[in-house]
């Protein structure tokens, strides 16, 4: 699900310098181009503090307003960036990231450092047809991060019930007993045993 995701269907303005940023759960991975030529390429933390510290860099070279922030969806990951490029008033064009791909057809080599280049060269080519970001309302961002949250939690649920499953047929006895309790309580459904009347018992 995309975090607090509007677009503005606005014409983008002139742009003269364009940022690529490629994120991730820890890191964030910056490009900077002006005139189709890498000005910056840096590698900070994904924290407010971080990204506090290369805006002030950034901008100083270049006004905001003639900055386009490009950056592919990545859910929860993007939440301190968006957040403080838009307190700064940073135009940011959220794009899929199979649109970005596509455009660049076949490439070689992969890492996050050439994943903000290829999404700065991106931004620098396809600028204006860039729908700019716009936050969502309180109410629907916190609605985007529990189904998210919830979505997550399912995956985990299915993952423990798989792991539950596979091994219930090879214990017996008292740890079985408590195995059966605690994944009751929560709310685990009990695999058939082959020791139960009815079932085809286990060959070894």
């Amino acid at each position: 699900m995309n975090d607090s995701l509007v677009m503005n269907d606005s014409v983008a303005p002139a742009f003269t310098a364009f940022v690529g940023i490629d994120v991730s759960k820890q890191t964030l991975d910056w490009t900077l181009l002006v005139e189709g030529k890498i000005r910056l390429q840096k590698q900070t933390a994904n924290t407010a503090a971080a990204i506090e510290a290369i805006l002030s860099e950034l901008t100083t070279a270049h006004p905001v307003a003639q900055t386009l922030f490009c950056l592919e969806h990545t859910g929860i990951y993007q939440s301190f960036l968006l957040q403080t490029l838009h307190a700064h008033a940073c135009p940011i064009w959220l794009e899929s990231a199979l649109r970005i791909n596509h455009s660049m057809g076949i490439v070689r080599g992969k890492s996050d450092a050439m994943d903000a280049v290829r999404i700065a060269r991106y931004a620098y080519k396809h600028h204006s047809d860039a729908r700019l970001w716009q936050p969502q309302s309180q109410t629907l961002t916190r609605l985007s991060h529990l189904a998210a949250l919830r979505e997550r939690l399912l995956q985990s649920q299915t993952a423990l019930r798989t792991a539950f499953c596979e091994q219930q047929p090879y214990l017996t006895g008292q740890l079985n007993a408590e195995l059966e309790h605690h994944s009751r309580r929560t709310g685990t459904p009990q695999p058939p045993h082959p020791d139960r009347p009815g079932q085809r018992p286990q060959r070894h």
